[in-house]
């Protein structure tokens, strides 16, 4: 099942396809995975930050299991962990006081996939705080897969071939597959070369804007939603042709925007408070997987630490072809 509007000619939306299972997939891997090395956060600008292997969620895993542990034993403890200094935005503007380290020159292709490539910051900002890695996690709010973007000059760097994950690449793919008999688009031809993943808190929103750095303006991007609903907002190519139409994404849902609303502006206004479902919660396992159903068997304590951070955030992931 898929909605498409006839304001919006090659908008799709299709609710949730996902079971629970398959979200909490994709939510580990934006998470734990895709915020490593090679890939570059908004946090790598300001902080230094070891983002290889665990990377920072990682840490903030084994620090939570071992304040857990002490509690256990009931010892105090810091709730604290390791701190960095810096400070953090969305788009990358703001800067850290202390400079980044000059990243490695790689020999190899290896070599080159645990090397970091820091974009400079855009100006000093001489007040930096130190922060926990449990509240680092909590000042993410993008990393670019793929294709590396600098958030500055609004352009992919063409010397960081960095592959989009298989899952993700194999989850764009189906999509665009699916819908291709309404975009026209041919699944053949469409490559994801690139991604943002957005962080989002319960305060944050995303002004509306247009997606211009990709040299196509054709192929499909594929937008997927996890945690919190929000309110998507969808203009056309100029601010003053319309009013937006506001839609809710709700988590599973996917959005794609191709053709003639591939360059539409858009954005989101607001994150939705205390929509976050059943079996995404920290406490909620998934029992028989399905979403109909409150009760969802005994506790999977794996999925807790995730769920804790679902409390307050919705996570959005979208894949883009970069050349014709």
């Amino acid at each position: 099942r898929a909605l498409t509007f006839s304001a919006y000619p090659g908008l799709i939306v299709i609710p949730s396809p996902f079971d629970p299972t398959a979200e909490r997939a994709v939510i580990r891997a934006c998470l734990d995975d895709w915020t490593r090395r090679p890939n570059v956060t908004n946090l790598d600008t300001h902080y230094v930050i070891d983002g290889g292997d665990p990377g920072l969620w990682g840490i903030h895993a084994r620090e939570r299991a071992a304040r857990a542990a002490r509690a256990a034993m009931g010892s105090e403890f810091d709730d604290g962990g390791d701190a960095y200094g810096g400070d953090e935005d969305r788009d990358g503007a703001g800067a850290a006081g202390d400079k980044p380290s000059e990243p490695a020159n790689p020999s190899t292709a290896a070599a080159a996939h645990r090397t970091l490539f820091v974009d400079p910051p855009t100006s000093p900002t001489p007040l930096l705080a130190p922060l926990t890695v449990s509240e680092a996690i909590k000042r993410w709010r993008w990393t670019s897969v793929g294709l590396q973007y600098n958030w500055s000059t609004k352009e992919y760097h063409m010397d960081r071939p960095v592959p989009v994950p298989p899952l993700l690449r194999d989850l764009s793919c189906a999509v665009v597959r699916a819908v291709e008999r309404v975009t026209g688009y041919s699944a053949d031809r469409y490559r994801p070369e690139a991604g943002i993943i957005n962080f989002y808190q319960l305060q944050d929103s995303l002004t509306a804007h247009q997606d211009r750095s990709e040299v196509d303006d054709v192929a499909p991007l594929v937008s997927f939603s996890f945690g919190h609903a929000c309110i998507f907002l969808m203009g056309l190519q100029t601010r003053e042709e319309a009013a937006p139409t506001p839609i809710i994404l709700r988590s599973g849902d996917i959005v794609v925007m191709s053709g003639p609303c591939r360059r539409n502006f858009h954005g989101v206004p607001r994150i939705l408070a205390d929509t976050l479902p059943a079996y995404l919660r920290a406490r909620s396992p998934l029992g028989d997987d399905t979403k109909n159903d409150d009760d969802y068997g005994a506790p999977d304590a794996e999925w807790e630490i995730y769920g804790e951070y679902l409390e307050t955030s919705r996570i959005n992931v979208n894949v883009r072809q970069v050349f014709p």
